[in-house]
């Protein structure tokens, strides 16, 4: 009831098989339990509702299911493949990170681990540098002003680590992402059209409130550092700038012997501006990987609330799809925070 509550309309669809199985989706789903005729249960695990520590308890069953044995069984040798090649059990034993659990979804980076992401940092500071990007360092806690000047407080608040300190009024949070940070940045001074594209870098330590149950290792945490970048430019600087992002997110992925796939990522059913911008900005994007004469895919819907995106996936060594590196045109912040820098003419302002 608390699904059709919180999800369902005036009108509500369910899917039934032969009144023994009702889902509160559209589906499809298989026909029929005899069609899973080569499957195999994996694991059980607690689990609480919406992944409330405090909610209803439950038991979560994980199997899967093929068409063909000789697919099950290749996937099975995957699966052990892919155990012996966790990294959360490789992190702990080559010494470079542990977790534990009074501090979930935050990792303990040991010596050897701390290396490792000091020699990563400075990798990307040697390819980053000579690109034209500037270092910054932003708070890690920001009053919700911020976030509800960016709209973040409207459509991300339940993914956030809220504070509020004893005699204060109003919250605070620690900042998921460096985006409302760097407008300030930028606003904090004059800006000429002199001064684009203005390429802000940060590497910090971001906090996100996933939940307990997609917590996974590295791959899903609540504490992570991100290397970010800002690209303050004009609209006639959009194409040139994105090609070189392209470029750059290819050289960066070629030095570790990666080879990203492209995916397109369009307007979403919630999203901040209007519908012509968000448009025009789709065009951007494509026009540029156009004469970059990059292979993508479009994944229609999937954009942030702010802006459409292209979003980099790499293949691991067996075989998996891991969502990394990512170029967003956001036309909503800079409007949102009011920036302008002086025109062409030196005297009239442009915004955004």
């Amino acid at each position: 009831m608390q699904l059709i509550d919180e999800k369902g309309g005036p009108m509500v669809s369910c899917y039934t098989i032969k009144n023994a199985f009702i889902d509160f989706c559209t589906g499809p789903h298989v026909p029929s339990t005899g069609k899973l005729r080569h499957f195999k249960l994996l694991s059980t695990s607690n689990a609480y509702w919406k992944g409330d520590a405090k909610g209803q308890p439950m038991q979560r069953v994980y199997g899967t299911a093929f068409v063909e044995e000789q697919a099950l069984k290749a996937h099975m040798v995957r699966l052990e493949e892919a155990k012996k090649r966790d990294h959360r059990k490789l992190g702990r034993e080559l010494g470079l990170f542990w977790f534990h659990p009074w501090a979930p979804g935050e990792p303990f980076w040991l010596p050897k681990g701390t290396t490792l992401v000091n020699l990563l940092a400075n990798y990307m500071r040697s390819v980053l540098f000579p690109e034209g990007y500037v270092e910054v360092r932003a708070p890690l806690v920001f009053h919700k002003a911020l976030w509800e000047t960016s709209g973040h407080w409207a459509h991300y608040r339940e993914n956030m680590f809220l504070i509020q300190a004893p005699g204060d009024e109003e919250s605070s949070s620690l900042k998921p992402m460096n985006c409302p940070g760097h407008m300030l940045l930028f606003g904090s001074e004059v800006r000429s059209y002199r001064d684009l594209p203005l390429r802000i870098h940060e590497q910090s330590v971001l906090h996100r409130m996933e939940a307990s149950g997609v917590l996974s290792g590295l791959t899903r945490v609540r504490e992570f550092i991100m290397d970010d970048a800002h690209i303050f430019i004009t609209e006639g600087q959009i194409g040139e700038e994105v090609e070189r992002l392209l470029r750059l997110v290819q050289r960066v992925y070629g030095d570790f012997g990666l080879a990203p796939e492209m995916k397109l990522s369009t307007r979403p059913a919630e999203y901040l501006g209007e519908k012509a911008t968000w448009d025009h900005a789709e065009a951007e994007l494509k026009a540029a990987l156009a004469r970059a004469g990059q292979p993508y895919t479009v994944a229609e819907g999937d954009g942030a609330f702010y802006g459409p995106k292209i979003d980099f996936a790499v293949t691991d060594a067996l075989g998996r799809k891991w969502q990394c590196a990512t170029i967003q045109l956001d036309y909503q912040l800079p409007q949102r925070f009011g920036l302008k820098y002086i025109g062409a003419d030196n005297t009239s302002t442009a915004r955004w």
